[in-house]
């Protein structure tokens, strides 16, 4: 799941999720968030990796559990942000 504060106009289910240019999953859908407490709103957006498109090197496969190893790729400063991936229909491009 990933959040973005402003618009997210653009990704829709099945848009591509890429990684320095490799597709490594997809954009299941996105939702939108009211939080009372605070006034505010905010837009997860869940994406789907592919299995095995991000691989940590030197590690067994069984060493590294997907949602830790993910956690440190965050952790050592991984975002996501939107990027435009047509200019003629304007869908959006995630990572």
């Amino acid at each position: 799941m990933l959040y973005f504060d402003g618009s997210v106009e653009g990704p829709n289910g099945g848009a591509p999720v890429d990684f320095r240019g490799v597709r490594v999953g997809s954009v299941i859908h996105g939702t939108v968030q009211y939080l009372p407490q605070d006034g505010e709103s905010r837009t997860p957006v869940y994406i789907e990796l592919e299995q095995g498109s991000i691989q940590a090197m030197g590690a067994r496969k069984d060493d590294t559990e997907p949602r830790q190893f993910m956690q440190s790729l965050v952790d050592r400063g991984l975002q996501a942000r939107l990027e435009m991936q047509s200019l003629v229909t304007g869908q959006l491009i995630g990572w």
